[in-house]
């Protein structure tokens, strides 16, 4: 489950970095790892509005909205998944 929950992370960046590219606003991934990582990511949907052009191309907020809810749903799995290795673990 650690994996798929890590995965969904990854995949949900990059469609957050590919609708930011369609809509004009640039976020190259370099900047990901040199400049905060996630809390980057996560900051610049919400500051920049990198969603901003939606209604010429509806494919910038698919992506977006793909992006955001796959990251979230990641990390949301990914801490379910450590609670229940703790909780099984616990129980030995």
């Amino acid at each position: 489950m650690i994996i798929i929950a890590l995965t969904m992370i990854v995949t949900g960046v990059l469609l957050i970095l590919r609708s930011g590219a369609l809509s004009g606003r640039v976020l190259h991934p370099d900047d990901i790892f040199t400049e905060g990582g996630l809390a980057r990511i996560i900051r610049h949907v919400f500051a920049v509005r990198a969603f901003s052009g939606f209604e010429k191309d509806l494919r910038i907020l698919l992506y977006g909205l793909v992006g955001l809810l796959s990251t979230l749903s990641g990390i949301a799995l990914f801490f379910y998944s450590l609670f229940w290795i703790y909780s099984v673990a616990g129980d030995r």
